[in-house]
């Protein structure tokens, strides 16, 4: 089985090519817009009309962490251009995010534009896999947190800098549940999308939400974000001062003068973006605590 990767180089999808080199497939073709990576093949997915697939009569996957508003427009160009290339796709996996759920009513306009982008581009890929008879899956992560190799996340790593930043940091009494997951078991879950057929066919072909197996409160969260890090790190001087929600809400509104979108992120403190698949689930693995491995 051939597998064609896009967007190796993000914390998921080199968490992923090591499942994958780790577990023995050898046929796995890489793809990246950077020409100083070894061993992958150039490829910029914004200009499909380029691309030029090895030669190949044998079964084969896309699986991709390429942010799927890319991703659909450049199988809609590979469909105009190089359609053969479909004739032995047997299965489409991309990554997409929970955001088409959770952000489907944000009054600001940088997430309702993520949320029509999110959703548009599922969309497209239905449709694609749909009109080509080509079973997929649409994983919709929530909260990713982690670093693999040289790879650093955009969420975890960017509140543990500002705990180190910050002698404390403000929060209201009562928040809402989160249910955060690693770049390494979200890996894992398209590892055995991929690697076990039965764990693909009981979901058919359809979108999954998947979250971490520990469902916690936001506050206790950054707790234990803050407990995860090394004794000497800065981040263990913050203190967490709570105060009561009407109070926390009123101090923040000021925010919305200057950027609806922080101000909305805020507030989402208090929302419950949780109940999603646990990865567990998907794995077979025994339940896991948070946080996993940075």
């Amino acid at each position: 089985m051939i597998i064609h990767l896009f967007g190796s180089t993000t914390p998921v999808g080199n968490a992923f090519l090591k499942l994958l080199k780790d577990n023995g497939y050898k046929d796995v073709y890489q793809y990246t817009r950077n020409i100083n990576y070894k061993n992958q093949i150039y490829l910029n997915m914004e200009r499909p009309e380029e691309f030029s697939p090895c030669k190949f009569q044998k079964s084969s996957i896309i699986v991709s962490f390429a942010p799927i508003w890319i991703t659909s427009q450049f199988l809609l160009g590979v469909i105009r251009s190089n359609p053969d290339f479909f004739k032995y796709i047997k299965k489409i996996i991309v990554c997409s995010s929970s955001s088409v759920l959770t952000k489907r009513f944000a009054f600001n306009k940088f997430d309702k534009e993520l949320f029509s982008k999110l959703r548009d581009s599922e969309e497209i890929i239905v449709d694609i896999c749909a009109s080509l008879n080509i079973k997929y899956m649409i994983v919709k992560p929530t909260i990713v947190y982690g670093s693999f190799g040289n790879y650093k996340d955009k969420n975890f790593s960017r509140i543990i800098n500002l705990m180190r930043w910050c002698p404390f940091i403000v929060l209201p009494s009562n928040s809402g549940l989160r249910q955060p997951i690693s770049c390494r078991q979200l890996a894992n879950v398209f590892f055995n999308l991929i690697n076990n057929q039965k764990i693909f066919d009981s979901f058919k072909s359809s979108s999954l939400f998947v979250g971490g197996d520990s469902i916690l409160d936001y506050n206790k969260m950054l707790f234990l974000i803050k407990n995860s890090t090394k004794k000497n790190d800065l981040a263990r001087n913050c203190i967490f001062i709570k105060i009561p929600d009407y109070l926390f809400i009123f101090l923040t509104f000021p925010l919305s003068f200057f950027s609806l979108k922080f101000y909305e992120s805020v507030l989402r403190i208090f929302a419950d973006l949780s109940n999603f698949t646990p990865q567990s689930e998907i794995t077979n693995q025994k339940l896991s605590k948070f946080p996993d491995k940075f």
